[in-house]
């Protein structure tokens, strides 16, 4: 069962899968995707354990992997056009806001790796795609994909966020072909890699994102639906980007209220008992 997993495993485990990925995207993108990627974990660590000593901590979250794993994600999410320091803030960023609320499960409302992504996004909004062959970017994604699956398989994430987010962004991509009047553009091929980790290794976050399946499916409908309007209508690759996160930044605020719905209606459906019992005792 996924419940038996403890965080700290489940971020582990989440970590090591990264690895196929982020090897390939190293093997294409040279040194500078590695030296970005190792960078943004040192310095995680390193305010990670600053945070610790400031507030007077005996254990920092570098003993549940939340830090790293944040950091992990922010240098593989973002493009490695982006310059040093941009990626040196989204880091700082997430690190600070997961520091913020400990890492505890009803902590941030927000996925942290998504705001410092976002953060960076606004400070250098024209970000450009890394330059790459045609097959590249289909392989790194593939990477990410079967990473994914293999975690889903394991019960190591839940399967409900991976499908809805599929399904949204499959309606929209088919319904743009359809609908008359809309300026949209390609899908460009460059953000496959980033929609295969947000699919997988952002959206799945079990802190900041549904409690119930029926909501959780609903959730990751949303975050493809507008990520891939956000695709589709932005020609930039940067504001394509900064859309994708927004995507899930906005889901993440509208995670309590799509659990209230579902939780309410999964109780009406699974205790008629109890509902027969409230009824004659009133």
């Amino acid at each position: 069962m996924l419940r038996a997993i403890s965080t700290r495993a489940r971020n582990g485990w989440m970590l090591l899968a990264l690895l196929p990925g982020a090897m390939l995207q190293a093997r294409y993108d040279g040194a500078s995707a590695f030296s970005n990627l190792v960078g943004a974990l040192l310095f995680a660590a390193v305010i990670d354990t600053a945070v610790a000593l400031l507030r007077k901590r005996s254990a920092s979250l570098l003993r549940d992997q939340c830090v790293l794993l944040n950091a992990a994600l922010v240098a593989l999410w973002l493009p490695i056009t982006l310059p040093l320091w941009a990626i040196a803030s989204a880091v700082l960023a997430a690190t600070l806001l997961a520091c913020m609320f400990d890492g505890r499960q009803s902590g941030s409302p927000f996925h942290a790796a998504m705001v410092g992504c976002a953060f960076a996004l606004l400070i250098v909004p024209h970000a450009l795609a890394p330059p790459r062959n045609d097959t590249t970017p289909v392989w790194i994604a593939t990477a990410y994909a079967s990473a994914g699956i293999a975690l889903v398989v394991g019960r190591c994430i839940r399967w409900q966020v991976p499908l809805g987010m599929l399904a949204g962004a499959g309606i929209i991509a088919l319904s743009s072909r359809f609908v008359g009047g809309l300026q949209m553009h390609a899908i460009p091929i460059e953000l496959l890699p980033v929609f295969a980790l947000t699919t997988f290794f952002v959206a799945t976050d079990a802190s900041s994102g549904c409690a119930w399946p029926r909501a959780r499916l609903l959730f990751g409908f949303g975050v493809g639906a507008l990520a891939m309007l956000s695709i589709l209508a932005f020609e930039d690759f940067g504001h394509a980007l900064f859309g994708i996160a927004g995507a899930v930044l906005l889901m993440n605020a509208s995670a309590p209220w799509l659990d209230r719905i579902m939780s309410d209606r999964t109780d009406q459906r699974r205790s008629p008992s109890l509902q027969r019992t409230n009824t004659i005792n009133q």
